[in-house]
């Protein structure tokens, strides 16, 4: 289970961007592109105070921000209908997203610290659409890497020839057993023939 807030931060698809803000608020540089490239204790504070205020804007349009955000048509809520009386400003909301198999669930809110026991009952409907295909965007450039020979350990390695690759077939010839099984000449021809067209 994850706080709402920080819930509706991972599912948004129109999440605010930070830094993009405070670039057009003039509060940092133009030149800078991530977190990473913040140098000064000012320009952290307005990155830590940008990053609270879209955090706490989520604590009156949490409920439009889940619902634009589904990837499927026809998710299902438990305890949604509660959403009206919660004051999301004044009270703690977590959720629990899962995948539940169809049919009447049981399931266990606790807190030992608070004393909470709650065991609360609910029914899945069963799924009628496919599970969408989700892959997440990668935020850092990934670089194609090229074999390089000259760059590589194997740079002084020697490659085959068709001279060497000839000699090579050659030699093997001379060494070889065949003509002990292979008696006709001319099968043993065709054999070195098919055997030379795939030497490598």
């Amino acid at each position: 289970m994850i706080p709402i807030l920080e819930f509706c931060e991972e599912i948004d698809l129109n999440k605010p961007d930070p830094i993009q803000m405070l670039k057009k608020q003039g509060r940092i540089g133009p030149e800078i592109e991530r977190e990473e490239d913040i140098k000064t204790e000012k320009e952290r504070a307005h990155l830590a105070r940008a990053k609270e205020s879209i955090k706490n804007d989520y604590k009156y349009r949490w409920q439009a921000c889940i619902l634009k955000s589904l990837k499927y048509k026809k998710a299902q809520y438990i305890n949604l209908n509660f959403a009206a009386e919660i004051d999301i400003r004044r009270e703690d909301i977590y959720v629990y997203a899962a995948f539940g198999p169809p049919g009447q669930h049981l399931y266990y809110v606790g807190n030992p610290q608070l004393g909470i026991e709650l065991v609360n009952k609910c029914n899945v409907d069963h799924r009628e659409e496919d599970i969408p295909i989700y892959e997440k965007v990668n935020k850092y450039k990934v670089n194609q890497r090229v074999f390089k020979k000259d760059a590589s350990v194997f740079k002084e390695w020697k490659e085959d020839t068709n001279g060497m690759l000839s000699d090579m077939f050659s030699d093997d010839v001379r060494w070889w057993k065949c003509s002990r099984f292979i008696k006709d000449e001319g099968d043993r021809e065709r054999v070195v023939k098919l055997l030379q067209n795939n030497y490598t």
